[in-house]
């Protein structure tokens, strides 16, 4: 009974510390929330400026390739 006793008191004090640190950052906490929510604003504003009318699908090899009615451009080696 005497060891549990002692084991009981020797986990409590070492969970006791890890208690205590759990408040100290919660004005770090918000300040991070403030900076995420202000880097989340920045990132809508710019997405709704970019140009929409953009393709989206560009072919890198448009220029290597010919029309239906040409025939394709020959190698240069």
């Amino acid at each position: 009974m005497r060891k549990i006793a002692v084991a009981a008191i020797m986990l409590a004090g070492l969970l006791l510390p890890a208690h205590a640190q759990q408040g100290k950052y919660d004005a770090e906490d918000a300040a991070k929330k403030r900076d995420a929510e202000t880097l989340d604003k920045q990132y809508k504003t710019i997405l709704q400026l970019t140009d929409k009318t953009t393709p989206t699908k560009t072919d890198p090899w448009q220029n290597m390739r010919g029309t239906q009615n040409e025939p394709p451009k020959p190698r240069k080696n």
